[in-house]
């Protein structure tokens, strides 16, 4: 059980509630990361509604957050429109 609770973000640690066993852990794990998880598609899509870009933050360091999830919706099916991440990477830009 400890390996893998370590090899999880703390995130994901939530959907082990309630199991027991490592192979209950494990079939969590599964329904959370199938690729044909909806439910998975929900939590990624409002991921990449929710990432803000801070003052103090770089660029580069800011669209990669976009990228990065970018990717791991298309892992999981979902092919985001490159006019979807442009505005949503200008509409979460501070202000000043």
């Amino acid at each position: 059980m400890i390996i893998i609770l370590d090899g999880v973000g703390d995130h994901v640690v939530l959907n082990f509630l309630g199991k027991g066993t490592p192979f209950e852990m494990w079939e969590a794990l599964k329904i959370l990361f199938e690729s044909s998880s909806d439910v998975r598609k929900m939590a990624l899509r409002d991921k990449l509604k929710r990432i803000q870009m801070n003052k103090i933050e770089i660029v580069v360091h800011y669209l990669s957050k976009f990228t990065r999830v970018r990717d791991e919706l298309g892992g999981v099916g979902y092919i985001v429109p490159p006019s979807e991440i442009v505005s949503l990477s200008l509409l979460s830009i501070p202000k000043s």
